[in-house]
């Protein structure tokens, strides 16, 4: 045998090693497929958890038609925050993969960015698909590739899933206890029972109506933050009394309350509206 001829055998041998090492050792591509990830309805689901490294942990339960924070905070869940949520039992596969490959890291499943875990279903969310963009889900034995839009809500602060208004949907204000004047619905129609001087009749309806319908453009968590005393209390038809403080700057209105441990942000216009007025101001 000639050298050309083992040079070329040499050759063969090697590129035959290289193609099975490299079919070994690569990423397993997703089997395209378009089907749902869950067979469970949304309307089935009493308990939400959200984990991230790094964040507390999140968890919501259904209290009847509407929906409760429990943790790190206790005060009624945003709705909309929900929704999309439980719109991921809906979402397509747009491909799967085995979850029992090696190296689940390679898809940052392990550990998962994100954790979301729908009564007893575990949903693990990784990284995004470099090819088409959609992002790596696992769920039970399966990785699935999907098109998210929840990922990044998911990594948000416990505030981002309160409910922003501050009475809840269905509540009747019947009582506005303010530093600058007290406000009684009875028999129908609102009156001043206390401040002075006296509000003009459409001043007191758009104030008491402003209050009922308060809703923040950013609510965040306080927990372990020393709240100052309330000065505001909101009572309602059913009994519920919120204690609220008020902090004005040029830049927005806080609106904070010790009890559970949260604060609604607002524009600064909002403030006299709710007839808050600076220190010193008129």
């Amino acid at each position: 045998m000639n050298i050309r001829t083992l040079a070329n055998i040499l050759l063969a041998a090697t590129i035959v090693v290289l193609a099975a090492y490299l079919f070994n050792t690569q990423t397993p591509v997703p089997t395209s497929i378009n089907t749902g990830i869950s067979a469970t309805g949304p309307a089935s689901i009493r308990q939400i958890r959200i984990s991230r490294p790094g964040k507390q942990d999140i968890e919501i339960v259904r209290s009847g038609p509407a929906w409760m924070m429990t943790r790190p905070a206790q005060v009624p869940a945003n709705p909309f925050r929900i929704s999309s949520i439980l719109e991921l039992l809906q979402t397509h596969s747009l491909a799967q993969l085995s979850a029992a490959v090696p190296d689940l890291d390679r898809f940052g499943l392990m550990p998962a960015s994100a954790i979301l875990t729908l009564d007893d279903q575990r949903f693990h969310f990784g990284n995004v698909n470099p090819l088409d963009h959609g992002r790596y889900l696992m769920h039970g034995q399966t990785i699935h590739v999907i098109e998210d839009t929840l990922y990044y809500q998911l990594v948000q602060d416990a505030g981002f899933f309160v409910n922003p208004r501050v009475l809840t949907s269905g509540a009747e204000l019947i009582h506005i206890n303010h530093p600058e004047f007290e406000l009684n619905y009875r028999n129908g129609r609102w009156e001043q029972a206390g401040g002075n001087p006296q509000l003009p009749l459409d001043v007191l309806l758009a104030t008491a109506d402003a209050w009922a319908m308060l809703e923040a453009t950013t609510v965040v968590v306080t927990l372990g933050q020393q709240a100052e005393e309330g000065e505001i209390i909101l009572r309602t038809s059913d009994g519920i009394r919120i204690v609220l403080s008020a902090r004005l700057s040029s830049a927005e209105l806080v609106l904070s309350r010790a009890d559970p441990g949260i604060e609604y942000h607002f524009p600064v216009q909002t403030a006299r509206t709710l007839g808050i007025l600076p220190e010193g101001g008129n």
